[in-house]
């Protein structure tokens, strides 16, 4: 040992030892209360720490929600199955499910035309109700896709990308295929192009937009590949 060994100091001490092979025990060691500790938020203070924490997302995409309290339903069930983390879609083919000035509300939260105010916001909803339950809220954006259907979208505010782009840039916006033609609406997404320097210029904002006025915790970015 590094220092003196006083003998004395154990005077008073109930002592315990564990035996070494063929040792009998001379005194049986004390039992111990079982500790209960308290509960703690390991991802948080892992992220303070800067150690890896472990994401358990939940996908919410927009046809999960219609009304407030459907987001409310969704934050109790994601935060009882003890998951710390939403990626909650808000952008699906350039329309909106949150107040933007860039682009149309979608029509289906409405259930009237495209660009109708619902009367409230999905996204400011989703914020404070994933941050009540200690949920972090990620907004998940479809990046590329510009319309879904084979019928143009109809005027609205903001005016829609595919006919703002149109009017701006004619076909040169859209994604073209290996006979050096334009993608032309269909059943399923129609895509902007992303070597467009104005669908990169356009894109950009709509991110900046979503992440300088709602308090996201990330932004997801899905059909970007």
């Amino acid at each position: 040992m590094d220092t003196d060994f006083d003998a004395t100091s154990l005077a008073g001490h109930d002592l315990w030892a564990v035996p070494l092979a063929g040792d009998t025990v001379a005194a049986a060691a004390p039992p111990f209360p079982p500790i209960t500790p308290d509960p703690v938020d390991f991802s948080r203070q892992a992220g303070r720490l800067g150690l890896p924490v472990e994401t358990r997302a939940l996908w919410v995409n927009r046809w999960e929600f219609t009304t407030p309290d459907d987001i409310r339903r969704l934050a109790d069930k994601a935060a009882g199955a003890n998951f710390n983390a939403l990626f909650f879609q808000v952008r699906g083919n350039a329309d909106a499910c949150y107040a933007s000035g860039l682009e149309p509300w979608t029509a289906r939260l409405s259930g009237g035309a495209l660009g109708d105010d619902p009367g409230w916001d999905p996204l400011a909803v989703a914020v404070e109700e994933a941050h009540a339950r200690g949920l972090e809220l990620h907004a998940w954006v479809n990046v590329y896709p510009a319309w879904l259907g084979e019928t143009p979208p109809p005027p609205a505010e903001p005016e829609p990308m595919f006919l703002r782009f149109n009017r701006l840039h004619g076909d040169q916006w859209l994604v073209w295929d290996r006979q050096q033609q334009p993608m032309q609406l269909n059943s399923s997404y129609l895509w902007s192009n992303p070597g467009h320097p104005a669908v990169q210029e356009h894109i950009a904002a709509v991110g900046y937009d979503i992440a300088s006025r709602y308090y996201v915790d990330g932004l997801h970015l899905d059909y970007v590949r």
